[in-house]
């Protein structure tokens, strides 16, 4: 990382952590420095790939009823926080685990409420909204076909 100019970074909305690079936020720089199809290839393989940590809380004592804490964009939009690990999200709430897979499918049974995840909230805010699920999965089934053959 050290061959990338730290002020390129911040241009990018990124910001050094401390010697620990989680692969998908350097997929990300990468891909905001260069911004080639290669770069957004590893990216979106690396979302897909990724293990998340979503804060949850349950409705009340009686009702156990488990509720994915939620997320407001200055526009309104409500998303899912996907934190990246444990120690990223700052809160004393209770942490879920889940892989990309898991957290496309809550934003697709919740379509009226959430437009989608932010990943890395407190850091990089990397929104990957609805739209972009489906590029990356169109991404992600024309490369399997093209390995297919």
């Amino acid at each position: 990382m050290e061959d990338i100019p730290r002020n390129a970074l911040y241009a990018c909305g990124g910001f050094f952590m401390g010697g620990r690079m989680n692969r998908i936020i350097d997929s990300f720089r990468q891909l905001c420095l260069e911004g080639k199809k290669e770069q957004e290839t590893d990216f979106f393989r690396e979302v897909q790939n990724g293990v998340y940590w979503i804060p949850v809380k349950y409705d009340s004592k009686e009702d156990m009823q488990l509720q994915i804490c939620m997320i407001k964009s200055a526009r309104g939009r409500t998303y899912i926080p996907a934190f990246l690990d444990r120690e990223s999200c700052r809160t004393k709430m209770k942490l879920m685990k889940l892989n990309y897979l898991r957290l496309k499918a809550l934003t697709e049974q919740q379509r009226e409420k959430v437009c989608g995840l932010v990943i890395d909230p407190y850091g990089e805010k990397i929104v990957i909204d609805r739209t972009l699920m489906q590029l990356m999965e169109k991404q992600q089934s024309a490369a399997g076909e093209r390995n297919a053959v």
